[in-house]
Order: C-alpha cells, then sequence, then structure tokens
C-alpha cells in the first residue's frame, strides 16, 4: 500500500507544508532571531506556489510571542528535493529595502518627509501579504 502523504516523490518534505502545527514548532524551534524562547500563538496558511518535482514555497501569517511582546510576521517555508528550509520574509535577499521597511522609526521619518507639517509620533507597521523574492504589502 503506498503512503498516502508522499504527494510528489521528488519532495519528500511536502506534507510539513500543509501541517501547520508542525510548521509552527519549527519556527518557534528554530527562531532567527535572539532574546527569549518564542511562541507562535497563531499561524495562518496565506500561500503556496508548488511547482512539481521541483519546489513548494509557502508563507504563513504568523503571531510570535517574545519576551512577553506579541508582533505579527510572516513565515516562509521552501520545499526542494533537497529537503526544507525556513526563514522570516525580512529576510529576503532580493527585497533589500525590506529591513527599511520594516524599521519603525526609518518609516516614520519617511513619512514626515512626505508630509511636511504633520507630526508623526510614532509608527507601528505590520507585514499583511508577501510574495517571495517579488514584494511585500504593510500596514503602517
Amino acid at each position: 500500500m503506498s503512503d498516502p502523504y508522499a504527494f510528489d516523490a521528488d519532495l519528500p518534505a511536502l506534507p510539513l507544508a500543509f501541517d501547520l502545527d508542525r510548521v509552527a514548532r519549527l519556527f518557534a524551534e528554530q527562531w532567527p532571531a535572539g532574546g527569549g524562547p518564542v511562541t507562535i500563538s497563531k499561524i495562518k496558511l496565506q500561500d503556496t506556489k508548488y511547482q512539481p518535482h521541483a519546489r513548494c514555497v509557502t508563507t504563513y501569517a504568523l503571531a510570535a510571542e517574545q519576551d512577553g511582546a506579541a508582533r505579527p510576521t510572516i513565515g516562509v517555508l521552501e520545499i526542494t528535493p533537497a529537503g526544507a528550509a525556513h526563514r522570516l520574509y525580512n529576510s529576503d535577499t532580493k527585497l533589500p529595502w525590506l529591513a527599511q521597511a520594516t524599521d519603525p522609526e526609518v518609516m516614520r521619518a519617511h513619512f514626515a518627509a512626505l508630509l511636511p507639517g504633520t507630526t508623526i509620533e510614532r509608527c507601528t507597521n505590520a507585514p499583511v501579504r508577501y510574495r517571495p523574492n517579488v514584494r511585500c504589502v504593510f500596514r503602517y
């Protein structure tokens, strides 16, 4: 009898992309930033791009809690014949401006420059939608 979870013989890790509990644990256990332990309190599948026998790239809306603070972010899981790799959206090397776009102080100054005579006391941001290597939409 064949394995019902063996969707693609060339991508044996493919079932991981759709197991939200396992993906949340993967991000929590191997969080890329420093600080205290991370808990993923919410995870939602956002998008999947699947190329049979070659790769599957899936994005997830995550709520990450660390050191008593919760923040929204987007996680990326890429599965290739070599295995699975995960990262956060803001480490996308094809979108080098993401570092600035995720910095509230940089964006506060940017918005202040766009709106002369307006005082912007603070700025918060949250990633809304992300397409790896192509674009990212923020809410400020």
